[in-house]
């Protein structure tokens, strides 16, 4: 069972102790990510991400490696659209010494001018190599379908312009912006407790917070459908999306459209991989997901398929969108994708590491004040019916005004008409 515990400036610390293992997975969470940036500054969260690693006042970034590496720790960071994330996994003897570097280098980093020059290559390295990716591409123009250039829309990587104009005063304006105590959760799981947890955060976060200012919170705007983006490369796959509308993460709808996911593009007995794949031979990689955020989601089936292939891939979508409405999901269906989601969501509470993200995800989403609680999570996948789910999908799942990506050699017909004849 979790335990949340709020400081006087607004920190944010939640434990969840695990007597059966003996590391301990440790995560500070900023809620800020590429949703927050505009034209000129896209892609700096993530380059803040990259250059926190880059040496303090204490140690250079080859101290901060070693001592980690010393402990036989892993440590890394990520960021997404809504959030930017440092963390470390060791062995529980070696907590402090671990939780004293990442508060050192979430603290304390200079951003040294020369640093800054050679991590701006590796992000454009980085970048060229999304570039590459027709699943990467494809889901970023899908995001921007709906909700345009910025925001939501925006890549978290950023333009390679943006990142060859960062500076040293960037960096440090944004984080005083944003690092701020209401606007971070530390999260801790594993072998320890809540008056230990407490304890580390007391001794080295605690003393460097200036200010307790909170952020504006972001609000995204009317979602667009209709809209068909295209990027035309020599990819010897062609890549599909297909986006619908969606749910926030906190809609009552969100496990509607979780196990509507599941249903039909899930796993292997889903119906688009039995349809497109098995039955048609059309596919490899075939699949539905959800991707939602504070206060805004979207539906998505994606393909990869071979470019000849793209007309019936289509044709194929069309088919299980339709016979989704016409028919709706069964209650065998209902009953083995709720057995898939209770399976993820416990073997999700076997590892440390998964449950501090999703500990951290959930309370930095709309400044929640309790941690998150697979047991409710559990009662709302059970309470959903066939009824529920069908009608989020006859509400969502409407070709009219569905958006369509497409990556990959130029085709002789429009995805999006072609969905919506």
């Amino acid at each position: 069972m979790a335990e949340l515990k709020v400081y006087e400036n607004g920190l944010r610390l939640c434990v969840e102790k695990m007597d059966t293992i003996k590391s301990v997975s440790v995560g500070i969470m900023v809620g800020v990510g590429s949703k927050y940036e505009n034209a000129k500054n896209n892609g700096i969260s993530h380059f803040i991400e990259h250059m926190t690693f880059k040496g303090t006042e204490k140690m250079s970034a080859m101290d901060i490696a070693r001592k980690f590496d010393e402990c036989g720790a892993i440590s890394n960071a990520f960021t997404t659209k809504e959030s930017t994330c440092f963390y470390f996994k060791c062995v529980d003897r070696y907590t402090e010494k671990c939780f004293d570097v990442l508060s050192d280098i979430f603290f304390n980093s200079v951003f040294d001018e020369e640093e800054i020059k050679r991590e701006k290559n590796v992000v454009i390295d980085e970048l060229n190599m999304g570039n590459d990716s027709g699943d990467d591409i494809c889901f970023d123009l899908i995001a921007s379908a709906a909700y345009g250039k910025r925001g939501l829309g925006a890549t978290i990587i950023g333009t390679k312009k943006n990142i060859e104009n960062f500076t040293q005063n960037d960096l440090k304006s944004y984080i005083s912006k944003y690092y701020v105590s209401h606007n971070i959760v530390v999260t801790m799981a594993g072998n320890i407790t809540m008056e230990e947890a407490d304890a580390l955060v007391v001794k080295y976060m605690l003393p460097h917070f200036k200010k307790a200012g909170k952020v504006k919170a972001f609000k995204c705007g009317a979602l667009t459908f209709g809209v068909s983006n295209k990027k035309i490369k020599k990819f010897e796959q062609s890549n599909l999306g297909f986006a619908f509308e969606g749910v926030a993460a906190t809609d009552d709808s969100y496990y509607d459209a979780l196990l509507l996911s599941v249903i039909l593009g899930g796993g292997m007995s889903s119906r688009l991989f039995q349809n497109i794949r098995e039955k048609r031979g059309l596919a490899y990689n075939v699949g539905a997901t959800i991707v939602s955020y504070c206060d805004a989601g979207l539906f998505v089936i994606y393909v990869n398929n071979a470019p000849k292939n793209s007309k019936e891939v289509v044709e194929a979508v069309r088919e299980e969108i339709n016979k989704a409405h016409d028919e709706g999901i069964t209650e065998e269906e209902l009953f083995n994708a709720k057995n898939q989601l209770l399976s993820s969501l416990v073997f999700s509470q076997e590892k440390p590491e998964s449950i501090m993200i999703s500990q951290n995800s959930w309370l930095i989403r709309n400044d929640r004040s309790a941690p998150y609680d697979v047991r409710e999570r559990i009662k709302k996948i059970d309470a959903c019916t066939v009824e529920s789910v069908n009608a989020y999908s006859r509400r969502a799942l409407v070709t009219e005004k569905a958006n369509v990506s497409y990556v990959g050699k130029a085709l002789d017909f429009d995805p999006l008409v072609l969905l919506k004849s």
